[in-house]
C-alpha cells in the first residue's frame, strides 16, 4: 500500500482540487480497513477516533465488493464505489485506489 497527495483535476468523482490517495491489495487487504487507516491518516487521527464506517456504508458489503469471488477468481469489473465518510467524499476503485477529498472547512476557507 503507498499514500500520496496529488492533484485532482482530472477527478470529477471528487468535490475538492486535492485527493489523499492511498492505495491496497484488493485480493489481501480489507478495504474497509485501509479505507479508515487512509482517512486517519489524512485527518492526522487514530482510526478508533473516527466515526464508526458502518454509520456511512456497510462494511462487510464494502468488503465484498473488492475481494475475489467466493471460488477464488478475481473479479473482472472495472468500477467504482462513491460515499461520504467523516466530512471527506471517499471514491474506492476496482484498480485499488481509495481517494479521499481534503474537506474544505464550513467557511471556504
Amino acid at each position: 500500500m503507498t499514500n500520496q497527495h496529488t492533484p485532482n483535476g482530472d477527478d470529477q468523482q471528487c468535490k475538492s482540487t486535492t485527493a489523499y490517495r492511498h492505495t491496497f491489495d484488493w485480493q489481501t487487504d480489507s478495504v474497509s480497513e485501509e479505507l479508515v487507516k487512509a482517512v486517519a491518516e489524512l485527518t492526522n487521527s487514530e482510526p478508533t477516533e473516527l466515526p464508526v464506517l458502518a454509520d456511512s456504508v456497510d462494511p462487510d458489503a464494502l468488503d465484498n465488493l473488492f475481494r475475489n469471488r467466493a471460488d477464488g477468481r478475481p473479479r473482472d469489473t472495472d468500477g467504482r464505489l462513491v460515499f461520504d465518510y467523516d466530512g471527506h467524499q471517499v471514491r474506492i476503485t476496482t484498480d485499488g485506489t481509495i481517494a479521499v477529498d481534503v474537506a474544505e472547512s464550513p467557511s471556504g476557507d
